[in-house]
């Protein structure tokens, strides 16, 4: 009897298919927190030069001003003392109101002698008008006049004869005390200095120059006022000697 061959494959196992290879996942490390903040408190912080110019340009401005500068309340309401805009305005007022109505000649002059006494009586204190004789000028007889900051004052009014007619010089008078206000070129307030004249532009008026000329001689307050342009300038060196500090 012939022998069987067996098929050697017969018996033999089946291999299970192998699943196709899958590349790992790569895994991002984790980022170091830690590490970079500490980096960053080691590193020098880098500052952009603009912003700290302007800054500093800003404070320096600041100060400045603040230094220099005008103040809103020293142009309105003035911590200390009587602004002098406020005197002018009312000898303006006054002077004005005077030439507007005035009916004077020449023959109404008096005497310095007798506009000193009318003036002291006034004033409460002796008191000595200027003398401008010397420039045609003569008083008239002196008025009350209530000036701002001054319990007591008054106005002497002087006047010549032009070729054109009748000129007029209004020279208001209060104690001084040092209770007027004048401003610097920087709007800070400042006492009326002694020994010297100032010149302060008032309102337009139609019938009197208003420009005035202020001092004191450390006893009085003088503000004079011309009805003309040429009037002051005519007068202000006959009126020098009052101008002179603690002049009687």
């Amino acid at each position: 009897m012939a022998d069987s061959v067996e098929d050697p494959t017969a018996e033999m196992p089946v291999a299970a298919p192998r699943p196709p290879a899958v590349a790992p996942t790569p895994v991002a490390p984790a980022a170091p927190t830690a590490d970079r903040r500490a980096r960053a408190a080691r590193e020098p912080r880098r500052w952009s030069g603009l912003p700290i110019a302007a800054s500093l340009a800003l404070v320096a401005f600041a100060i400045v001003f603040g230094v220099y500068g005008p103040r809103v309340v020293d142009r309105g309401s003035p911590s200390v003392g009587t602004p002098l805009w406020e005197v002018v305005d009312t000898v303006v007022e006054h002077f004005d109101r005077f030439v507007s109505h005035a009916s004077f000649r020449t023959a109404d002059a008096i005497d310095t002698e007798a506009a000193s006494k009318a003036m002291s009586e006034l004033l409460h204190q002796a008191f000595t008008c200027p003398d401008l004789t010397g420039v045609e000028f003569a008083p008239i007889e002196p008025q009350m006049l209530r000036l701002p900051g001054a319990s007591r004052s008054g106005a002497t009014i002087y006047t010549r004869m032009a070729k054109d007619g009748l000129e007029y010089l209004c020279l208001a008078v209060a104690p001084y005390a040092e209770q007027y206000t004048m401003f610097s070129e920087f709007g800070r307030p400042e006492l009326l200095p002694m020994g010297g004249a100032i010149t302060f532009d008032a309102a337009p008026s139609d019938r009197i120059h208003a420009s005035a000329l202020i001092w004191t001689d450390g006893a009085f307050l003088y503000v004079a006022i011309g009805s003309r342009r040429t009037t002051l300038p005519d007068v202000t060196p006959a009126l020098a000697p009052a101008m002179s500090v603690d002049a009687p």
